[in-house]
């Protein structure tokens, strides 16, 4: 059997209609006592200074109240959104306990399945801005990865322990912050900001977060790297002993010579269904001059190939370059390992290539709605007040993926449906 999502979704959708309407009419009450919105200078606070508003005080407090108030009929509305759900996916499933998180897993699966979508939202990350006092070619690097329940707001990364104070280098402690939280359902405010308010190490290539081992190229034996495999081109490839990224090694290929292809198959576990992941490496031209783009190019790998995008290396410099790209393990792989394939391109004249400081890292969840960050350290030891700013901007076009998280709180208990800008779940199930 199967839940009629067809069904479901109509009836959750009038409830879903309730709740919104009520909401939306007390933002406009809102704006219409305080003048904000689209009653922006002609709200009723406006017209009284400060020595009248005596006037229109209790008025004022009144629907002030109303940020400050839960709202019973929300309640109710949701309250029958959560009867339905329960109800309708037991009714499929007798073996599901009726619980909001059991039953809406049990809805992912079966949407996923059914390729099911809800309409998504548009995330915008801006630009991500440092300040602070730091040189050096080490990179601190806030990848939010938004998802679809992302909040609008700024996220602050702020080194707060450093070497001087007990930190290690490339470990340095750092302060994330981002825009505070409502978590009044019922509220029109809600869901505010993310709430994130943690403290976070910055990752080290060479230590155990990196789920590459040897990603450093450190350790050598036999003419090849421990614990990556040459898969072609064993004769181009040698250890640069000199000018490496991080430590006294890296890998040197002689792309003038030939091409070649060296892999890490079999990763520690970590890297499983769904799960958010970030790799990169860093690369430069040791010499020569190199006639083909990309150089070199760097692979997401599991032990039934190739996953995720290709990143490639251009544009290589005689100074290190960082590379980095983040994917999203498919919703239902067998995943429990990973690792990379790095291929070079044979250059049509002499031409020698080097890398270092490769990494997976499987970053943490900031907060508990869909911002996603890891920081990467680089050779430079980061110093207290060296800090990344970073806007994330949600357009909420979706009513009905919002409203199902008001309801259900699907993304804040990790579940993250499927959506797509062409849904077969769209806006109109909400009257």
């Amino acid at each position: 059997m199967a839940i009629n999502l067809t069904d479901l979704y109509d009836r959750l959708g009038k409830l879903m209609g309730i709740a919104k309407a009520q909401v939306d009419a007390r933002s406009a009450l809102i704006d219409r006592v305080t003048g904000s919105g689209s009653f922006s200078g002609v709200g009723l606070d406006g017209q009284y200074t400060a020595s009248t508003r005596y006037m229109v005080t209790p008025v004022l407090d009144y629907f002030l109240n109303l940020y400050r108030t839960s709202d019973q009929s929300v309640q109710r509305a949701i309250a029958g959104g959560v009867k339905t759900l329960t109800e309708m996916v037991t009714a499929d499933n007798a073996n599901i306990p009726k619980s909001v998180i059991p039953a809406i897993t049990e809805l992912n699966r079966q949407m996923r399945a059914a390729s099911q979508t809800l309409l998504q939202n548009t995330i915008t990350q801006g630009s991500v801005s440092y300040a602070g006092g730091n040189v050096g070619n080490g990179r601190l690097l806030l990848h939010t990865l938004p998802s679809q329940m992302s909040c609008t707001e700024t996220i602050r990364v702020e080194c707060i322990s450093d070497t001087t104070t007990g930190s290690t280098l490339g470990r340095e402690v750092f302060q994330v912050t981002g825009g505070l939280r409502n978590a009044d359902v019922t509220s029109n405010l809600w869901q505010g900001g993310s709430g994130a308010n943690f403290t976070l190490a910055s990752s080290d290539y060479v230590d155990s977060q990196n789920t590459i081992n040897n990603g450093s190229f450190e350790s050598w034996a036999g003419g090849v790297p421990n614990g990556w495999n040459v898969l072609t081109g064993a004769a181009n490839l040698s250890q640069l002993s000199t000018g490496a990224f991080r430590g006294t090694s890296a890998l040197q290929a002689d792309v003038g010579a030939g091409s070649s292809s060296i892999e890490q198959a079999s990763a520690p576990a970590g890297i499983g269904p769904n799960r958010r992941i970030i790799y990169g490496i860093w690369a430069k031209k040791v010499s020569g001059t190199h006639s083909i783009t990309p150089e070199a190019e760097l692979q997401l790998i599991d032990s039934a190939g190739v996953v995720g995008d290709t990143l490639s290396l251009s544009g290589l410099t005689s100074s290190w370059q960082f590379f980095v790209q983040s994917f999203r393990m498919p919703y239902y792989a067998p995943t429990t390992s990973g690792g990379l394939r790095l291929t070079t391109q044979a250059s049509g004249s002499a031409c020698v290539l080097a890398f270092d400081a490769a990494f997976i890292f499987v970053p943490p969840q900031a907060g508990t709605n869909g911002q996603w960050l890891q920081i990467v350290g680089g050779s430079t030891d980061w110093r207290i007040g060296d800090y990344a700013t970073v806007a994330i901007t949600n357009n909420y076009a979706s009513n009905v993926l919002t409203y199902t998280e008001r309801f259900f709180a699907p993304f804040a208990n990790g579940i993250e449906l499927p959506v797509s800008g062409s849904p077969t779940i769209g806006n109109t199930v909400i009257p």
